[in-house]
């Protein structure tokens, strides 16, 4: 296997491992952070490298065995690696999302409209099984002010009381300030 592309100061590269459908999932994920309504705004998204099993029967290269890409400037391997392992909610990839539309734009297009993917408070799983939280900037904002902590306290009150799946920001603003 050759050495992936990457910077000197990449350290942590997560590993998705898949069936045998990585390719078809990294395709899928660059497409949809680069059609993202702030695409424009963030590093775009790419394969960086494909690695081939080899084919001993043929010059032609065999399976897909793993693919190194970024979503925005987050590096990713992916790895076909048989039905050994399945993701879970227990690890998911956050996206932080500026707006409604934004969030919108992920929402939906990984849950892909089929109810049973979406879960409460932001998470959502793909069609390759793999978590994500859909999140606005809004809740990191206000984990981040240390003087008011009131207002965060009121929005975690409020989610668990509705558990509402994906997270609308004008809900949360209006349970936030009354």
């Amino acid at each position: 296997m050759s050495t992936p592309p990457s910077k000197t100061n990449d350290k942590i590269c997560p590993c998705l491992w898949f069936d045998n459908n990585a390719e078809e999932a990294v395709t899928f994920y660059v497409n949809l952070f680069n059609s993202s309504p702030r695409a424009s705004s963030m590093p775009s998204s790419s394969i960086q490298q494909t690695t081939h099993m080899p084919n001993e029967t043929s010059s032609e290269s065999g399976p897909v065995i793993s693919i190194f890409f970024n979503l925005g400037d987050q590096k990713y391997m992916a790895l076909n690696g048989g039905p050994t392992f399945k993701f879970t909610p227990a690890v998911s990839l956050m996206v932080m999302c500026t707006d409604q539309e934004e969030i919108d734009h992920f929402w939906d297009g990984i849950a892909g409209g089929v109810a049973d993917r979406e879960m409460n408070c932001g998470w959502v799983t793909d069609q390759y099984g793999l978590s994500w939280q859909i999140v606005p900037q809004y809740i990191r904002d206000l984990v981040e002010q240390e003087t008011d902590r009131n207002k965060y306290n009121k929005l975690s009150a409020w989610m668990m009381k509705t558990m509402p799946k994906k997270l609308v920001i004008e809900d949360m603003v209006t349970a936030v300030e009354f």
